[in-house]
């Protein structure tokens, strides 16, 4: 009996680093966490027989996030996550011929708080860890057979925790013999939201376009400031907020959302 490997990838996760840039100005903090997978089809030897010899390891994946994030400037997780993954199809494309990227950011934002002459403003170097959930980008680079790799662009939001607590409400669902739950025409709506998106080549600037798609997603779950917007299932907001996005957002081709409900029950 012959046995054949269907596919396989080997890589590096949890590779956890932390750029500052300083200027005279200001000092600015970009911390994140990258997984990177690399496929090759001559990487099979190491199943097969034992052979190391076109396995990239996975210290040297490590080594490689750290270095290239030291010596690229990037604006947006997505741009590091291009630099990334063309550089592995590019730098060994006899033994790597798909990489993906995948990468989580921690959220860092600027203290405000008074000068030495009591003006307040931005400080020059100091942070709070913020969490209106984190960014996420996800980056597939494929080598082509002549010319650039083919490159596809994720972004994302995880851990976006959100609140309505009226205007929403669960009445008339299905029902079978071990239902309990009773309608609630009036109740707290709570989720955690987690957004993919996918963008069209060329989609410009990823930071301002994922604040956008991030605006959109949490303008359309509040509603109107004074009145707000009824919610009658997760499952119906949930679809509003990917149709608003594909609607007002030219340059995402695609959008996968999770939103579980996370109950509080009145007491």
């Amino acid at each position: 009996m012959v046995v054949k490997l269907l596919q396989h990838e080997h890589g590096k996760g949890r590779v956890r680093l932390l750029k500052v840039t300083r200027t005279p100005e200001k000092h600015s903090v970009v911390q994140l966490e990258a997984q990177v997978l690399l496929e090759g089809a001559p990487a099979a030897s190491a199943y097969y027989d034992g052979d190391n010899g076109h396995v990239l390891p996975t210290d040297s994946v490590k080594n490689t996030v750290w270095v290239l994030a030291k010596k690229h400037e990037f604006a947006s997780l997505e741009d590091f996550g291009v630099i990334l993954a063309t550089h592995f199809v590019t730098k060994h494309p006899d033994i790597i011929s798909v990489a993906k990227v995948k990468l989580f950011e921690t959220p860092w934002e600027r203290l405000v708080v008074p000068d030495s002459k009591g003006h307040t403003r931005p400080h020059h170097h100091a942070f709070v860890s913020t969490s209106p959930g984190f960014s996420t980008a996800y980056v597939v680079a494929r080598k082509a057979s002549r010319g650039a790799p083919t490159v596809t662009v994720q972004g994302g939001v995880d851990g976006l925790k959100v609140l309505k607590t009226t205007q929403s409400s669960f009445v008339d669902f299905f029902r079978d013999d071990y239902t309990t739950l009773q309608d609630a025409p009036d109740r707290l709506v709570s989720t955690c939201v987690t957004a993919t998106w996918s963008y069209v080549p060329d989609a410009g600037d990823f930071t301002a376009r994922a604040a956008q798609i991030k605006r959109v997603l949490l303008e359309t779950f509040a509603g109107p400031a004074g009145v707000g917007v009824p919610s009658p299932a997760v499952q119906f907001t949930l679809y509003k907020m990917g149709e608003a996005v594909l609607e007002s957002c030219p340059y995402v081709k695609d959008i996968k959302i999770t939103m579980p409900n996370i109950h509080n029950n009145p007491i």
